[in-house]
């Protein structure tokens, strides 16, 4: 990837990226196209981070006035879906953290590294 050879050269030594959840669902275009950045930071040499958040909260925000009309959260997903939100906030404070706790990383051959999954499960709503 690009992105991570470019950060290589530069001299970079410590890379957070922020994937998405389940980056492993081929259907999910948005998710599948940042399996290549974290694959390549595998074999990059860097001290690395792939957070992986849920939706963001912030996303509700768009459609705010029309869930509030409505007294609906509507979803492109089946209503028995579950779904699990992460505040974008929490996310960019998780990557700084993670770059402050990567400055003393060592590297192994593969890098010293972690994944990060970021969701808050929702209360069951009967």
């Amino acid at each position: 990837m690009a992105m991570v050879d470019a950060a290589r050269a530069a001299g970079v030594r410590k890379f957070v990226f922020s994937g998405v959840i389940h980056p492993s669902i081929s259907a999910m275009v948005n998710h599948r196209a940042k399996v290549p950045v974290a694959e390549a930071l595998y074999t990059s040499g860097m001290a690395f981070t792939v957070l992986q958040p849920a939706a963001f909260m912030q996303n509700i925000e768009r459609t705010w006035d029309e869930i509030v009309a409505h007294g609906r959260l509507a979803m492109p997903y089946s209503a028995s879906s579950k779904m699990c939100w992460v505040d974008y906030r929490d996310v960019a404070a998780a990557a700084s953290s993670r770059l402050l706790l990567l400055q003393g990383a060592r590297r192994s051959s593969v890098g010293s590294h972690s994944s990060w999954r970021m969701a808050m499960p929702l209360p069951a709503v009967s």
